[in-house]
């Protein structure tokens, strides 16, 4: 009995520490995708949204660490950037994990330039 437990506490620890290694995986690949998002968004990369769309390795709609590309680009302050994704579909209403949206983190950033862009897309 006592070496059943032991065998049960080991499988149990092996599956626990499986998860973590899965989890910690998981973490750094969003981290590095987050990476490359804002570095495209950051230097105004067009093609590797437009790629990225097309080849199915991003969704224009996809949540990284909470915020969606198009808040990302509201907060760097690109509007020639939230337009690309408005026109691939991105939805402009969508919301961050805290429920904010890309209007939200426009005036929350002075990011004056987007905010303008986000009102003519919404007029």
């Amino acid at each position: 009995m006592k070496l059943l437990s032991i065998a049960l506490l080991s499988v149990l620890f092996s599956l626990t520490s499986l998860n973590e290694k899965q989890s910690n995986s998981l973490i750094v690949n969003e981290n590095k995708l987050m990476n490359e998002v804002l570095l495209a968004i950051q230097s105004d990369n067009y093609q590797y949204f437009i790629e990225s769309f097309a080849k199915g390795k991003l969704n224009v709609n996809q949540s990284i660490n909470g915020k969606t590309i198009l808040i990302y680009a509201t907060i760097l302050n690109k509007p020639e950037m939230i337009r690309l994704l408005i026109q691939s579909g991105a939805f402009f209403s969508a919301e961050c994990s805290k429920g904010q949206t890309a209007m939200d983190y426009a005036y929350e950033n002075n990011s004056y330039k987007a905010l303008a862009e986000l009102i003519v897309i919404a007029a």
